[in-house]
C-alpha cells in the first residue's frame, strides 16, 4: 500500500512540477527604477502630478569624454561634432546638448531679430582662446559642460519620455556602438537607460551564478554529512522542486526578476533544505538504533514532523514581516519566499517519504551513533558546557553591551549607485562625471506661487526665486539649473549683445515684461513654468552625497525657505528624491516586522511549550545575533539601508528554527520521564548535528551572494551568513546554558 501510495505521490509531483518548470522558464528580468518608490505615499502622487505637468527628471544620457591634451583640439572637436551628430539621429533622441552645438541667442539691435552665435568655434582654430575664455566666464556653462582643467567635455541627450524597457535596451546599445565608432581615449556613459541595461545583463548572468554556486556548496555539505548518493541526491531533488515550483508561480502571476528577486532562488535552496535535514537525520538516527525503514520514517514524523511545521511558519512569517515594508520588491521577496518555503514543507513530508520508501536504507545508518564524528565534537562542547555555564552567560552579557554600543553608530543613509563596485566601469563612469562636471543625480524642486494675485513671473517672485536658486547652488552644489529664472536671465543676456554682465534679471519691469511676452511664445519656458504661470520648477544636477547628507542639507532648505520664501511654496520631489524617501522609512518598516516577529514567535513557543520562561528564553536567544549583526555594522560604518535592513527580519525568521528545533526534542525527552539535565544533554546531542549541518549550508549558501557586483546584495549574502553563525553559537551555548541554571518545570 505504501508503496503504491508513494508511485502515485511520485507521479503528481512530477507533473506539477513539468509544468511549474516550463512556467519558470519564460520568466523575465526587470530593473525600473519607479518600482523602489514609496507605495502609496503623498511624495510619489504629488511627484506623478509635477511629471504630468513638466517633463521627467530622469529620461537622459551623460556622455563624457576625456582628451588629455585638452578639449580644445581641432581634430578632437570635429570628432565631437559628429559625434553629436550620430546621437541627434537616433529614434530616441530629443535633442542634445553637446559643446558643439550650444549657442547663445543676440537680438540684432538694428531689426531686432534674434541671432545664435555658437559658443565654440571648433571648426575655426584661431578663435578657440576667445571662446574658452567667454565659456569659463559663463557660469552657465563652467562645470556643466566643460571641466575646471579644460580636459573634459560633457555631452547630454534628452530621450523621449518613459522610454519602455526594449526602447531602453535599444537606446543604450545604439549609443555604445556609436561611440564605438570613433577614437576618443576615454569616455564614460551615465543614465537611467544604460543603468537599466547593465543592470538586467549583470542580473541575468549573477542568477546563474548564485544558483550553480548554491547547488555545488549544498552538494558538498551534503556528501560530507551523509556521505552518501543517497544522502545527496534526495534532499537536493527536494528543494530544487520548490524552487522550481516557486519561480514558477511567479510567472504565472506575472512577476518578472528584480534586482531583488533575483537573490529568491538561492535563499530558496538554502532554507528550504533546513526541514529535510531534520528529518533525514532522525531517520537515520532511527534506522541505527535497528527500527524497521517504515516505523523509522513514522518515527520521524511524529518528533520532527511538527517543530518542521512551526520553524517552517516561523520563517514564512519572517519573510511575511517584510510586508511592512513601502518598497514592491521587497514586500514581493517576502510573499514569494514565504510560498517557497510552504513549497518546501510539503514536499519535504509528501516526495521525500515516498523516495525513502521506494530505496534502500542508507549505508551510515549501520554506523553507531557513538562512532560519528559529530557526537564526539558535541559531548565535548556539552561537558564543556556544563562546567562553564555561568562564564558562557557572562560572556554573551558583555557581547550584548559591545554590540549595542555599536548598534548606536549605525545611521540611515544611501546612495544612488552604491549598489556596485567602485571598480564598475558603471560606477567608474558615475565617478568620473561627479569629479568633473556638475554630478548625475537629478535633484527637482516644485514651486508655486500661493498668492492668487501673483503669478511666477511678477518681479519680486522672480527675485525670491532667484536667492533660492543661488542658495541651492551655493549649499547643494546644483548644477546644470534650468529655471524660470535661468531662461529669463538668458533672454536678457541675448536683448544685450550677449555680455555676460546681463546675465541677471532685468531691472526695469517693463524690460522684464516684454522679455516673458516674448518667451511665452517658445516651447523652452513651458519646461519650467506652468501654462497658468502659477507653478514652476527649478530643475539641476548634483553630487550623489548620500540621503543622510541630503537630508541634513534638506532640512536648512527648510528654514531658509521659512525667512526667505514668501509667497512661494515648494516641495522637494524627484526620482532620487523618492527613492530616498524610501529608505527613510526602512527603520520604521524593520522595527514593525521585527516586533511582529517577535509577537507571533513569542505565541508559537508558548502554544508549543505552554511556558512564559521559555518564550523569554528564545527571545533572548534569537535577540542576541541581530544586536551583534547590528554592533558589527556600526562598527564597521555599513550604513543602515533598503538592502542591509532586510536583513534583520530574514535572519529572524531563519535564525528561531533551530531553537524551536531544540526545544522541540527537548519537551519530547521531558515527556518521555527524563530528568532536566538528561533531556538538554539527549536534545543537545541529537538536535546539534542537524542544527550546525543546516547552519553552515545555510551560511555557505548565502556566502555565494558575496559573489554579486551588486554591493547590496553582496551586503545581505555576507552579513545573513555572520547572523546565523551567530544564531548556532546562541543556540548551542547560551540557551542549554540558561537551561542548565534557570531549569523549567517538567510537565
Amino acid at each position: 500500500m505504501y508503496r503504491k501510495a508513494s508511485i502515485i505521490i511520485i507521479f503528481v509531483i512530477t507533473a506539477i512540477t513539468a509544468f511549474m518548470g516550463w512556467r519558470a522558464a519564460q520568466l523575465e528580468f526587470d530593473y525600473n527604477f519607479e518600482m523602489f518608490f514609496p507605495k502609496d505615499d503623498p511624495a510619489t502622487r504629488k511627484f506623478l502630478e509635477h511629471r504630468d505637468q513638466f517633463i521627467t527628471d530622469n529620461d537622459y544620457v551623460l556622455i563624457a569624454i576625456r582628451n588629455e591634451k585638452g578639449v580644445f583640439q581641432e581634430d578632437f572637436l570635429a570628432q565631437l561634432n559628429n559625434l553629436t551628430k550620430k546621437l541627434e539621429e537616433q529614434t530616441w533622441t530629443e535633442y542634445v546638448i553637446s559643446p558643439t552645438n550650444i549657442t547663445f541667442p543676440i537680438r540684432d539691435p538694428l531689426f531686432g531679430v534674434l541671432n545664435n552665435i555658437p559658443y565654440l568655434h571648433f571648426d575655426k582654430p584661431r578663435k578657440y582662446e576667445s571662446d574658452s575664455a567667454r565659456i569659463f566666464n559663463s557660469p552657465e556653462l563652467a562645470d556643466s559642460y566643460f571641466s575646471a582643467d579644460g580636459k573634459s567635455i560633457l555631452i547630454y541627450v534628452r530621450h523621449t519620455s518613459k522610454l519602455p524597457e526594449e526602447g531602453c535596451r535599444r537606446l543604450s546599445e545604439n549609443t555604445n556602438e556609436i561611440l564605438g565608432e570613433f577614437n576618443f581615449s576615454e569616455h564614460h556613459i551615465a543614465g537611467r537607460c544604460d543603468a537599466q541595461e547593465y543592470y538586467i545583463n549583470l542580473l541575468q548572468k549573477e542568477l546563474v551564478i548564485f544558483v550553480g554556486a548554491s547547488i555545488l556548496l549544498i552538494v558538498l555539505f551534503l556528501t560530507v554529512s551523509y556521505r552518501s548518493i543517497w544522502g545527496v541526491w534526495v534532499p537536493a531533488v527536494v528543494i530544487i522542486t520548490a524552487v522550481i515550483w516557486t519561480t514558477g508561480l511567479m510567472e504565472l502571476t506575472g512577476k518578472k526578476i528584480d534586482m531583488i528577486l533575483s537573490i529568491l532562488p538561492t535563499i530558496m535552496l538554502v532554507i528550504g533544505l533546513s526541514d529535510a535535514i531534520h528529518l533525514i537525520s532522525k531517520y537515520i538516527e532511527e534506522l541505527r538504533k535497528g527500527k524497521p525503514q517504515d516505523e523509522a520514517i513514522t518515527i520521524a514524523y511524529k518528533e520532527v514532523g511538527l517543530a518542521t511545521f512551526f520553524t517552517s511558519l516561523t520563517t514564512s512569517i519572517g519573510f511575511l514581516t517584510l510586508l511592512t515594508s513601502s518598497i514592491t520588491p521587497i514586500i514581493d521577496l517576502g510573499i514569494y519566499v514565504a510560498c517557497g518555503v510552504v513549497f518546501a514543507l510539503v514536499l519535504t513530508y509528501s516526495l521525500m517519504p515516498a523516495i525513502m520508501l521506494l530505496t534502500k536504507p542508507l549505508k551510515v545508518a549501520e554506523v553507531e551513533n557513538k562512532e560519528t564524528f559529530w557526537y564526539r565534537i558535541l559531548h565535548i562542547m556539552f561537558r564543556w558546557l556544563i562546567r562553564n555555564k555561568g562564564l558562557s552567560i557572562a560572556g554573551f552579557v558583555v557581547i550584548m553591551g559591545l554590540s549595542i554600543l555599536g548598534c548606536s553608530k549605525i545611521i540611515l543613509n544611501n546612495h544612488l549607485l552604491e549598489d556596485l563596485k567602485e571598480d564598475n566601469y558603471l560606477q567608474q563612469g558615475f565617478r568620473f562625471i561627479e569629479k568633473n562636471f556638475d554630478g548625475c543625480r537629478p535633484y527637482e524642486l516644485s514651486i508655486w506661487v500661493e498668492d492668487s494675485n501673483k503669478t511666477i513671473y511678477d518681479a519680486n517672485v522672480l527675485q525670491r526665486l532667484e536667492s533660492i536658486e543661488t542658495y541651492l547652488q551655493t549649499e547643494h552644489e546644483l548644477g546644470f539649473v534650468l529655471s524660470p529664472v535661468a531662461i529669463i536671465k538668458a533672454a536678457n543676456k541675448a536683448q544685450h549683445g550677449g555680455k555676460q554682465k546681463f546675465y541677471k534679471l532685468p531691472e526695469k519691469e517693463k524690460q522684464l515684461n516684454k522679455i516673458v511676452k516674448e518667451l511665452q511664445k517658445l516651447d523652452i519656458i513651458s519646461s519650467v513654468v506652468s501654462d497658468d504661470a502659477r507653478t514652476a520648477r527649478i530643475a539641476g544636477r548634483t553630487a550623489d552625497v548620500g540621503s543622510y547628507r541630503l537630508a541634513e542639507q534638506d532640512a536648512k532648505l527648510a528654514e531658509y525657505m521659512k525667512v526667505h520664501a514668501g509667497v512661494i511654496g515648494f516641495n522637494i520631489t524627484g526620482t532620487a528624491h523618492l527613492i530616498d524617501i524610501n529608505n527613510s522609512y526602512i527603520s520604521k518598516n524593520v522595527l514593525q516586522g521585527l516586533m511582529i516577529a517577535f509577537g507571533v514567535i513569542a505565541i508559537i513557543v508558548f502554544l508549543m511549550f505552554r511556558s512564559f520562561k521559555l518564550v523569554i528564553f528564545s527571545i533572548i536567544v534569537n535577540i542576541l545575533p541581530l544586536v551583534m549583526i547590528g554592533g558589527i555594522m556600526g562598527f564597521l560604518g555599513i550604513d543602515l539601508k533598503m538592502s542591509t535592513a532586510i536583513i534583520f527580519t530574514i535572519a529572524f525568521g531563519i535564525a528561531v528554527d533551530d531553537t524551536i528545533h531544540f526545544l522541540s526534542k527537548l519537551r519530547h525527552e521531558l515527556q518521555q520521564g527524563k530528568t532536566m539535565l538528561y533531556a538538554i544533554k539527549r536534545s543537545y546531542l541529537s538536535t546539534g548535528k542537524a542544527i550546525v549541518v543546516t547552519s553552515l549550508i545555510l551560511c555557505g549558501g548565502f556566502l555565494t551572494l558575496a559573489l554579486s557586483d551588486f554591493l547590496g546584495t553582496a551586503n545581505i549574502g555576507i552579513l545573513i551568513s555572520l547572523t546565523l553563525l551567530f544564531a548556532v553559537l546562541s543556540d548551542l551555548v547560551l540557551l542549554p546554558a540558561l537551561l542548565l541554571i534557570f531549569p523549567i518545570k517538567k510537565k
